[in-house]
């Protein structure tokens, strides 16, 4: 819903614990979600608890003798003349924090043995988007028999409702039983060349035919999970698929950014002009809990306005609706408005502007 009290959100900033070098990773928004990616588990996000309801309840499936099926979420199988292709055979994982603040963190797993990098980016609203590249680096043509990718657990030894849409778009997951309310969690995929396949069970994943790669040849996917606390109902599923799969925004100051939208990411992607941007999502669908990526930010000051009201500063980046953040390495400003953004806010309404010196 748009144009909340401030007063009536709570505050949601990310912080990540652990660290490579322990073996142990975890993304957490107190009192909300955490996400545990773990060695042991070629650094996928391998653990989902709901703090709202159950912090010591594991959601994601634990009960498989494959790592591939006892994770959150996995890059995917590939088979090449009848031999699978998994995490399972990822004995050599490493991972980088490539970004870490309240406002989202990146995280970057190289799979050496499957020549394979998986990027994750996780929001303070609970969504998490992933993107996974495999390489073809044999020297020749390499032909597949199939891709299953990605590969989603909950566990199944837990009553959950499972639905799938019937064009492939999205599938998803809603607790039936235990504290209430109940958790969910939709998945989206970004492509349309996918159908819904499944394990059994707790278990979902896209299912692509074979293909051949030449030498060099990437093989990428892109998808996002929202494991959302709160029981987010099962019908926001389509709404959760649209935003991701139709994204729209209009620039009035600025220039656009690659086509506009990372999917790899979730986020909108904008370069500044003399210290300046101004642009608003458009309104087909509602936008759910938007995030900004604004290149070519001068300096660590900034001020974020939303319909004319000041949302975030550089003194004050992390408010009840907003967090932001000033990557000065890059130099640009990452920030995600979390309530969601309805097709039937007025232009004005939905219009961000962002400023050095706070004038506009």
């Amino acid at each position: 819903m748009d144009d909340v009290s401030v007063n009536a959100l709570p505050t949601q900033t990310l912080t990540l614990s652990g660290s490579p070098e322990n073996g142990v990773i975890t993304a957490t928004v107190p009192g909300e979600f955490s996400l545990v990616f773990d060695a042991d588990y070629a650094w996928q996000p391998c653990s989902w608890y709901d703090l709202t309801t159950d912090p010591i309840q594991d959601l994601a499936n634990k009960g498989s003798s494959s790592r591939t099926k006892n994770v959150l979420r996995s890059p995917g199988i590939a088979s090449v003349m009848g031999q699978w292709l998994s995490i399972d055979l990822a004995q050599n994982a490493s991972i980088q924090v490539v970004e870490n603040s309240p406002a989202r963190a990146v995280l970057l797993s190289t799979l050496p043995e499957l020549s394979e990098v998986v990027t994750t980016t996780v929001y303070p609203d609970g969504s998490v988007f992933l993107s996974s590249l495999a390489r073809n680096e044999t020297g020749g043509p390499v032909t597949f028999d199939w891709f299953k990718s990605p590969v989603v657990n909950v566990e199944d030894t837990l009553a959950w409702y499972e639905g799938d849409d019937p064009q492939g778009h999205f599938f998803g997951f809603q607790r039936t039983s235990g504290a209430q309310p109940y958790p969910n969690l939709v998945v989206t995929n970004a492509a349309e060349d996918a159908s819904i396949g499944s394990f059994g069970p707790g278990n979902r994943y896209w299912y692509l035919p074979g293909r051949t790669l030449q030498a060099g040849e990437v093989f990428t996917r892109q998808c996002a999970l929202h494991p959302k606390p709160n029981g987010a109902p099962p019908e926001l599923a389509q709404a959760y698929a649209d935003d991701y799969r139709y994204p729209g925004l209009v620039i009035i100051t600025g220039t656009v950014v690659g086509d506009g939208y990372a999917e790899s990411e979730g986020a909108y992607t904008v370069a500044a002009v003399d210290g300046q941007a101004a642009f608003y999502p458009t309104d087909e669908y509602l936008r759910h809990a938007p995030a900004f990526v604004i290149g070519n930010w001068p300096a660590e000051t900034f001020v974020i306005r939303k319909g004319g009201v000041e949302i975030a500063s550089g003194a004050a980046p992390n408010r009840p609706w907003t967090n932001a953040f000033y990557d000065a390495a890059r130099q640009r400003l990452v920030f995600q408005y979390l309530p969601d953004i309805e097709p039937d806010v007025p232009t004005e309404q939905r219009t961000f502007e962002v400023t050095v010196d706070g004038g506009g």
